[in-house]
Formats: C-alpha cells, sequence, structure tokens
C-alpha cells in the first residue's frame, strides 16, 4: 500500500549548478501544476508516511478535483503497476479523519471540495478506518478511494512545491 504526499514551506537554495525555476523538478519527482510528486515505495503506516513526506518539506498529497485525480492514474502508472503488484495497488493520500466530529480533512489544512470514493465508501468499517487511500485498481472505478486502518502499510505519494530543491 502506499500513500501521497504535498510538499510546500520556504524556498530553499538550489546547490551548485542547479537551476531551480517554476515548474523544475529533480529526478525522481513528476511536475504537475506547480508541484512535484514523488510514490515513494516504503510501506508505511499512515502517520509514518506524512511525518517522512513533512522531514521532506510536505505533506500526504491532497486532489482538489477530476483533473488532478486524472493526473495521479496516467502520470504514476508505471510506478502503481509495480505498486499493484507488490501492495495490491493501494497508497496514501492525505485524506483522514483528524476529529470524529468533523469528518475527513486534507492533511495540508485546504478544503475537501472534491471526493472520489468507492461505491459504499467511506464506511469505516469496526470503526477502525480513518485514513484514505487511493486503489488503483479497483473492483468499482480504477482510481477511486478507500477508507483504511490509518496502521495498516501502504506506499505513499509526496507532494512538494515546484521549484524547489529536494533535501
Amino acid at each position: 500500500m502506499g500513500y501521497i504526499c504535498y510538499k510546500g514551506g520556504a524556498p530553499l537554495a538550489p546547490p551548485q549548478g542547479t537551476q531551480a525555476s517554476e515548474g523544475f523538478c529533480s529526478d525522481p519527482w513528476i511536475p504537475y501544476n506547480g508541484h512535484c510528486f514523488h510514490l515513494h515505495r516504503t510501506p508505511l503506516a499512515w502517520t509514518d508516511a506524512q511525518r517522512e513526506c513533512r522531514k521532506e518539506g510536505g505533506d500526504l498529497s491532497s486532489m482538489y478535483n477530476v483533473e488532478d485525480q486524472s493526473f495521479h492514474l496516467t502520470e504514476n502508472i508505471t510506478d502503481m503497476e509495480k505498486l499493484h503488484v507488490q501492495q495490491g495497488g493501494k497508497a496514501w493520500i492525505g485524506l483522514h479523519i483528524a476529529d470524529p466530529n468533523t469528518g475527513y480533512v486534507w492533511s495540508d489544512g485546504s478544503p475537501v471540495n472534491f471526493q472520489h470514493w468507492q461505491e459504499g465508501e467511506p464506511n469505516n468499517h469496526n470503526n477502525a478506518e480513518s485514513c484514505a487511500e487511493v486503489q488503483i485498481y479497483s473492483w468499482d472505478e480504477n482510481g477511486s478511494w478507500n477508507d483504511a486502518n490509518c496502521e495498516s502499510y501502504n506506499d505513499w505519494l509526496c507532494q512538494i512545491r515546484a521549484g524547489k530543491v529536494k533535501k
């Protein structure tokens, strides 16, 4: 299983010989819409994945619209196909329940204006599912979301602002 991460923060000085500009993403990061994305294929629990993303200056990825959703399915599909074989085609995204009274929120604090749940989800099975995973290969629709136990191990996708140099 995996997770998706968003990275923001103050600009970093580029190393000697590296040109940092709007849209620049160092390898293996993939550019999209002013950000860079990287699928980390080291399965972690949701909170550990979030912590690792934040160490990189980011956050677990947020998806604000169908275009963002489509980007992840098309641009990350090669890695996601490998993920499917290794971990069942799942990756953590930044959507989670921080407070049961307020429902789902994005880990970067942005509003939840777009959702792409599998049919019947979120269902909080056994009162133990409060983190969202994107399911690349799903019985319902590829790329749909499922609520899962935050202690499950998934791969994760980290998101950073374009033009930043990864630490």
